[in-house]
């Protein structure tokens, strides 16, 4: 016989909440390096030797707003 208290309802349904919340924040993280960090990198790399730096700022930039969009997603998933 199993002496150990075996857990509530309660418990088994905070932990798949807690799972879903993660699940979701990762798609969302996936999401926002496939619109971000990708398109970023092409445009570093399309403007690799061109005179224009324009196109190279451009995909920095992008690089940048995905990493804080990125980094933010762990803060706002902490409050769930």
């Amino acid at each position: 016989r199993d002496v150990e208290r075996s857990r509530g309802l309660g418990d088994v349904y905070k932990r798949q909440y807690k799972t879903l919340v993660t699940l979701v924040f990762w798609v969302v993280r996936i999401v926002v390096l496939g619109l971000t960090a990708i398109p970023g990198l092409v445009k570093i790399a399309q403007g690799v030797g061109n005179e224009d730096v324009r196109e190279r700022n451009g995909g920095i930039s992008l690089l940048v707003i995905g990493g804080a969009l990125f980094a933010a997603t762990f803060a706002i998933e902490a409050l769930f």
